[in-house]
């Protein structure tokens, strides 16, 4: 009886229109006059019609499984929710019937004329995770370089006699990054002896202007800085050199 009653509407002149408005949305309307509307028009026809006769029936939503992709896995899209039926059948359960006519089950992937949201969100949502993390890897990455770009603009409103402390105070960062001692207690001079024995750098220029001004007041002039400055930017590399920890000899060894 069940499947009599979805051969009924294939048999009968029934036609699949989801864009279809009818004049009267009774169900009467759809079976006996118009003969044209959507899964849900179908599904609550044949649900009525089979407790008429005697089947224990139930309307049902969900999706419509029937497009595949390249690996032959079932495709899932918002476009596939569809209307149907299950009947009680002794001895078995409820079983699935189907009684929309054909025309619903499009290939939506094949002619690309559907919108599917769940689609779109899915994909949407990998890029920007995709996009999160190659700014953090980036970030990461590039960590010292992109604070060493912001301080070396915040230079740019500073006096000169105050970018030669500034740019002391920076060397004496870098090395304690690079190192992980504390330099902040060493002298101007300590830090020249540093530099050499340690790192092999030679910032005279920068250490003695850092004396002359911050102990005696000097200011220099535009020439004197831009040597400090390119002094200092030769040396970069170096001063961010992470040195090896004991244990991490002894790894190597």
């Amino acid at each position: 009886k069940a499947q009599a009653l979805v051969d009924y509407f294939e048999q009968n002149g029934y036609v699949y229109d989801n864009e279809y408005e009818p004049d009267d949305e009774s169900i009467a309307y759809f079976l006996f006059t118009s003969k044209r509307g959507n899964c849900t028009n179908y599904a609550t026809s044949m649900t009525l019609m089979a407790r008429m006769l005697g089947l224990p029936a139930r309307y049902v939503e969900g999706f419509a499984a029937y497009e595949k992709n390249e690996r032959g896995e079932f495709v899932v899209r918002d476009s596939h929710a569809h209307a149907f039926v299950e009947v009680f059948i002794t001895g078995i359960g409820w079983m699935t019937f189907d009684p929309t006519v054909p025309g619903y089950q499009r290939d939506y992937s094949a002619n690309g004329t559907n919108f599917d949201v769940s689609t779109f969100v899915s994909y949407f949502s990998r890029i920007v995770l995709f996009i999160g993390v190659a700014f953090v890897l980036v970030v990461f990455v590039f960590l010292n370089r992109i604070i060493e770009v912001f301080f070396r603009l915040s230079l740019k409103f500073r006096d000169n006699g105050d970018k030669v402390i500034r740019l002391y105070r920076r060397v004496v960062r870098l090395l304690t990054i690079a190192s992980n001692e504390k330099l902040s207690g060493y002298t101007p001079e300590m830090i020249r002896e540093y530099l050499v024995k340690r790192r092999g750098v030679e910032l005279g220029g920068l250490i003695d202007f850092f004396e002359k001004t911050c102990f005696g007041g000097y200011v220099p002039d535009e020439a004197e800085w831009k040597m400090v400055y390119a002094e200092y930017k030769a040396q970069w590399k170096k001063l961010t050199k992470r040195e090896k920890t004991t244990l991490e000899l002894d790894k190597n060894m």
